[in-house]
């Protein structure tokens, strides 16, 4: 007769829990730009991605940095990388930060960008949940 083993609801509920704890920590990538933003989520911190784009759109520019030492360098960064493929393409939609590190900041206010910039520079892998 083989060893059937029980397992507790408890156990049911921790494993549910980690699980949904996982899929629920990264950012969504931008429409469009899904290869490269899940490239940039595999990156070194400190890392910030820009894209060029009104609220519910996005433009053909994107920017992103990687590896950098400051949180504000990497911001400054993507969206400087963003803004110069925006002239050469001649896009009209202004650049915007969409993540710093996991964190998703499109749409946030300033007071919102600055909690998040403070949660990612005390704790690079935080999400938009430890906010």
């Amino acid at each position: 007769m083989p060893n059937k083993r029980k397992v507790s609801l408890r156990t049911i509920c921790m494993i549910t829990a980690l699980s949904l704890t996982a899929c629920a920590a990264a950012p969504r990538a931008p429409s469009g730009y899904e290869t490269d933003f899940e490239e940039y989520l595999t990156r070194p911190h400190a890392r910030a991605f820009a894209i060029a784009g009104a609220k519910g759109d996005t433009g053909p520019a994107f920017g992103m940095a990687v590896a950098q030492v400051a949180v504000r360098d990497a911001l400054d960064l993507a969206l400087a990388r963003c803004e110069a493929v925006q002239k050469r393409y001649e896009e009209t939609l202004a650049c915007r930060l969409w993540a710093i590190g996991d964190i998703n900041v499109n749409d946030m206010t300033p007071a919102e960008l600055e909690a998040a910039i403070a949660a990612y520079r005390e704790n690079p892998g935080a999400t938009n949940d430890d906010l």
